[in-house]
């Protein structure tokens, strides 16, 4: 996915690492998007993710997220490819109180008609 992201974007900077420990400049980024990451990380690690993105995001920057829409703290199982997953969510309303808290407004929360949900918010 980065890879044809770079292809797509030459001139646009992409990078990859671990939302969790984030070792990035404060500020440094435009834009953060986590598509199909948020809903893998448990409830801890998700607020720490969070976290983490406000800080390394510029001001106003938008934060665009996958996750699911209803409070869901004990991991619920998978398989994709034969590959085990475990699923975590907040609610929508914990969503925004958690984005409250580190910085964010949470502008647009849209659910697709395959019951996947995007976050859309945006750093004050």
């Amino acid at each position: 996915m980065l890879a044809r992201f770079t292809q797509n974007c030459p001139e646009a900077l992409a990078v990859r690492g671990l939302v969790e420990s984030c070792p990035f400049a404060d500020g440094a980024f435009d834009a953060a998007v986590a598509w199909g990451v948020m809903f893998h990380l448990n409830p801890d690690d998700a607020i720490q993710a969070i976290a983490n993105v406000s800080r390394i995001l510029k001001r106003d920057a938008p934060f665009l997220f996958t996750s699911g829409d209803e409070d869901g703290f004990d991991a619920r199982e998978g398989k994709m490819n034969g590959v085990t997953f475990r699923y975590f969510s907040y609610s929508i309303q914990n969503y925004r109180r958690i984005l409250g808290n580190h910085g964010f407004a949470l502008l647009d929360v849209h659910a697709d008609s395959g019951n996947n949900t995007y976050y859309l918010a945006r750093k004050s």
